[in-house]
């Protein structure tokens, strides 16, 4: 029966993150953070929902905070290229460039196993 809860709350948090998605890509980053932070609460394991969140909050200036999603997104997933591409430019953007270029190495050696 518990494996069924689990399985209930994925699907919840992924029609969370649906939402998101839409809210994001009509530029609305703040409400699809609100459906974001919902969906992980229903299930904090959504490495997609963290990717997500990681990307609406750099939209938002929250580079900090942006970082911090990825990096638990990829304690999660830690094969998930795009997820290193983000979090390298993430780090770009505040300068720090020899992290910045550590996820990017990361990120090509993933896409070219």
């Amino acid at each position: 029966m518990e494996a069924l809860g689990m399985n209930n709350a994925r699907i919840e948090s992924e029609y969370l993150v649906r939402q998101a998605q839409e809210r994001a890509m009509a530029g609305d980053h703040f409400t699809a953070v609100s459906y974001l932070k919902q969906a992980l609460d229903t299930y904090s394991r959504n490495a997609h929902a963290l990717t997500l969140l990681g990307n609406c909050q750099d939209c938002l200036d929250n580079v900090k905070n942006a970082i911090e999603s990825y990096d638990k997104a990829l304690q999660i997933d830690p094969d998930d290229a795009e997820t290193w591409f983000n979090k390298g430019m993430s780090l770009k953007k505040i300068g720090q460039i020899n992290e910045a270029a550590q996820c990017f190495e990361k990120c090509m050696d993933l896409n070219f196993r």
